[in-house]
């Protein structure tokens, strides 16, 4: 136990912190100088040893003893194990240097600690922010009102910042890229606080981080480096919703047994939440820090990145919602291929939902096929004969779309289309039919130009049947379409197949839906493949004379196919 009955002289130790201002530290008879909160100079560097040296009073002089630290004690830049100090020695513990004063004047922008034992790192709470740092003067904490700055130096430096500052957050506001952003967001705030490492991490539906964003301010490092972010900051971010400034997360208490804190020497660290403004959750966080020396970052530094990061979340949810909108435009683009006008105006409307997933249903579907189209195909040049299709295509679907049908696919040169889901309507097998003999008249019209032009006509045959179905989308994780499966789909496509060119074909179930509007002539039962029993099949030869039912409902359309 050192003991001594001698006064010592007004003495004390200087430490020039990193934006230019000066700690000062009172010297006792005894002091001792370390990482460990318990030492009388506690300073945060991971060089320091936790009881790295001690300054002592005796015989009439301060002496500076090593206490077996890992790097060392210095004087004047020679390794010592105990000195005898004079006024203007530079001490230097690790890498971090001190200069011993005697006499008790005051320099300039010093601040006074005289409290024991004295720290360097001091929590406070600062607009909603948990915040441990260097103590650093009043002035530096707040940007002061213009008639209480004395210092130009730290007004330019302000200045700066704050230039920069508005210069970030117009820039991502105009970008709409997500992916850009968050590029963007981590280059523009390396121009503004002297970080080395730079991370952005979205939240996921179940709160745990995913990073989006990784940046180096030497780009050397990106091959060489992995990056190891404390789990403990970023849980006391999120679940406090607030910014974290630490000098050393190392030896912040908060951060206490923090493997990757210790593994990366995390000297220096900033970390901000994203808060929505939307519905005030936190979509993400930003994690800035530094190993190359302590008290990098201020508290103005961290109002700024505050402002920073919430000009950036508005950015960020612009950015999202213009993905939203260009994925939707992309869905809507391919449901247009296959819903027609009014059943997609409902789908934009939110009056219709396609669900996910299998559901029963009745529906009626149709199935069309052109008669002797292999060896009609022989005829042309692929891209000719492909020209030819999409044209006749083109005039096929255009009538289903008109009677609302949905198509549901195309199968080489036939198409299938169906009625009832995921638009239901009451009239659907009416309209199922209606289109289909509208479709002969719209394909005899065709025909016509074609024989004109010495083109061989695309005769087809058309099959129609209403019954329960599954319906619902189908395929695998990676494609997907809705569709309609089950019996009475095949029994469709096998009506089709007994339809000459010309014809349009109905079971009795649709029969049984449309006879009052369509003149029908019943065919002999066929043998439909799939089903044990004979089929009872109709031709829809016209339309009736009484075109409106017993609800109101009238067709729209009273041509001859």
């Amino acid at each position: 136990m050192y003991q001594t009955t001698e006064t010592p002289p007004p003495a004390y130790l200087t430490m020039e912190l990193e934006d230019g201002n000066t700690q000062r530290f009172e010297l006792g008879p005894f002091n001792s100088l370390g990482r460990h909160p318990r030492n009388s100079i506690q300073i945060m560097d991971r060089l320091i040893s936790k009881e790295h040296a001690r300054v002592i009073f005796q015989n009439g002089t301060y002496y500076v003893q090593d206490l077996g630290s890992r790097n060392g004690t210095f004087v004047n830049e020679e390794p010592v194990s105990e000195c005898a100090l004079k006024p203007g020695d530079e001490l230097r513990l690790g890498t971090v240097p001190l200069n011993f004063f005697l006499g008790p004047a005051v320099q300039p922008h010093m601040q006074t600690v005289t409290s024991s034992p004295v720290s360097i790192m001091m929590d406070e709470a600062m607009h909603s922010a948990r915040i441990a740092q260097i103590t650093h003067d009043v002035e530096v904490k707040d940007f002061l009102p213009e008639t209480k700055i004395k210092d130009e130096k730290s007004l330019r430096k302000d200045y700066e910042k704050l230039r920069i500052a508005q210069i970030l957050t117009r820039k991502i506001g105009q970008e709409l890229n997500l992916d850009k952003l968050l590029h963007l967001v981590l280059e523009e705030t390396f121009n503004l606080v002297r970080a080395d490492r730079g991370v952005i991490f979205f939240l996921d539906d179940e709160g745990n981080p995913e990073l989006r964003c990784v940046r180096f301010r030497d780009s050397r490092d990106e091959s060489k480096e992995e990056i190891s972010i404390s789990r403990a900051i970023l849980n006391s971010v999120i679940e406090d919703r607030s910014a974290v400034l630490t000098s050393d997360a190392k030896i912040d208490e908060r951060f206490e047994g923090s493997q990757s804190v210790i593994m990366q020497g995390i000297r220096s660290a900033m970390v901000v939440p994203f808060i929505s403004l939307t519905d005030g959750s936190i979509i993400g966080v930003m994690h800035l820090d530094t190993q190359s020396a302590i008290g990098m970052f201020t508290e103005k530094d961290l109002q700024i990145l505050s402002v920073v990061a919430a000009q950036s979340t508005i950015a960020i949810e612009n950015a999202r919602l213009t993905q939203t909108i260009e994925k939707e435009t992309v869905i809507r683009g391919h449901l247009q291929r296959f819903l027609s006008p009014a059943v997609m105006d409902r789908l934009t409307k939110d009056d219709l939902e396609i669900r996910m997933g299998g559901e029963i249903a009745e529906v009626t579907v149709m199935f069309t096929d052109i008669r002797g189209f292999t060896s009609l195909s022989e005829q042309y040049e692929p891209n000719q004969l492909i020209k030819e299709l999409n044209t006749y295509f083109e005039k096929m679907v255009d009538v289903i779309f008109n009677y609302e049908g949905t198509l549901d696919k195309y199968i080489g040169d036939a198409i299938m289309a169906v009625w009832g889901t995921p638009q239901t309507h009451p009239h659907d097998p009416l309209r199922a039919v209606q289109a289909a003999v509208e479709m002969q008249t719209a394909l005899y019209a065709l025909n016509q130009r074609r024989e004109a032009e010495g083109k061989p006509p695309f005769l087809t045959g058309i099959g129609v049947n209403t019954g329960i179905v599954t319906a619902g989308n189908m395929g695998s994780p990676k494609r997907l379409e809705f569709t309609v499966i089950g019996d009475n789909v095949n029994v469709a496509s096998r009506l089709c197949g007994l339809a000459a060119g010309g014809e349009v074909i109905i079971s009795q179930d649709t029969y049984d839906h449309v006879k009052d509007f369509f003149i029908c002539h019943e065919l002999p039962p066929a043998k439909v493949k799939g089903k044990a029993e004979m089929v009872k099949t109709y031709r829809v030869d016209g339309y009736a004379d009484d075109l409106q039912d017993e609800d109101g409902f009238t067709l729209g359309n009273n041509q001859e196919p």
